[in-house]
């Protein structure tokens, strides 16, 4: 163990199997201080992780990381997904439409949680780099605003003005279909790929992707001050997942870590967040790193 004389350190991870033993201790960084706190509903507090300094880093979502990379806020990425999922599943549509081909989505009202988020990212750019869909002529209604400051979404976006969750629209006819809200099964709605496992497996095929959804991050500030503790963190982070099985339901591992390992999948949200308007920048995979890639 190093000692350390510093502050105490917090960093904010969604409770589940493999941050039990980082909640507990049972797998821990090498410098004192250093705990980390689970919440069940990590998506909750990306707001609060990115504009306030109440945490010195913890889960977030790739997204939101590049935007506020963009916006020169005080985060570093580190090369560990925390949580990747495919998304073909994740769009539906209202039974009366199906069955609905993608391209037949333009000049139509979608709705997804808020424009930026990772879910509809990934989803977006499947749409238009697979089946030419021109994501500038639907009608995205949304509910909720971007985790970072000062990003004012696109033209063809809407926000509800009740509040009213844009799930809770779809299933009351008032939107054509949905991005996100897991409700593949569910007899109310219709997803848009008849078969999204296969759909899946096929993308990935082609592409060797699994999405990024969440990722690991810092203070920029901390690593500046105390540069050991940016590897420290980080194998602290692949011991826990080594120790833990994690599922992978369509068969690729879903959180590999390494820069190399994602470069593929980073590479193309960097470039979907970017053709989105989302971020001003079409960041490379070294960009993400700033100055710490030489140490993975």
């Amino acid at each position: 163990m190093i000692a350390s004389s510093e502050s105490p350190l917090r960093f904010l991870v969604e409770d589940n199997a493999w941050t039990a033993s980082l909640k507990s201790g049972e797998i821990r960084t090498q410098a004192d201080g250093v705990t980390f706190e689970t919440v069940p509903n990590i998506s909750r507090h990306f707001k609060s992780l990115v504009r306030t300094s109440e945490y010195d880093g913890g889960e977030l979502s790739i997204v939101t990381y590049l935007q506020a990379l963009a916006q020169g806020v005080d985060l570093l990425l580190l090369p560990f997904v925390v949580a990747g999922k495919f998304h073909h599943h994740n769009i539906v549509c209202r039974n009366d439409l199906a069955p609905l081909e993608p391209r037949a989505l333009e000049g139509m009202r979608v709705g997804v949680r808020n424009y930026v988020q990772t879910t509809g990212v990934w989803l977006r750019g499947i749409l238009r780099d697979d089946f030419g869909v021109d994501n500038t002529k639907i009608t995205w209604v949304t509910n909720e605003d971007s985790h970072v400051l000062c990003f004012e979404d696109p033209e063809n976006c809407e926000r509800e003005p009740s509040g009213t969750p844009v799930k809770s629209l779809f299933l009351d006819g008032k939107l054509d279909a949905l991005l996100g809200g897991d409700l593949l099964g569910d007899p109310r709605v219709t997803p848009v790929f008849p078969n999204p496992e296969a759909a899946a497996r096929e993308w990935h095929a082609r592409t060797d992707i699994v999405p990024i959804n969440h990722i690991f991050v810092l203070r920029r500030s901390l690593a500046e001050a105390r540069p050991e503790l940016v590897s420290d963190i980080y194998q602290t982070l692949v011991a826990a997942r080594e120790a833990t099985t994690v599922e992978a339901p369509i068969g690729p591992n879903p959180t590999p870590f390494g820069i190399e390992p994602n470069r593929t999948a980073l590479d193309r949200i960097c470039a979907y967040a970017f053709d989105q308007k989302i971020v001003p920048t079409r960041f490379q995979v070294e960009d993400l790193f700033c100055d710490i890639a030489h140490l993975f």
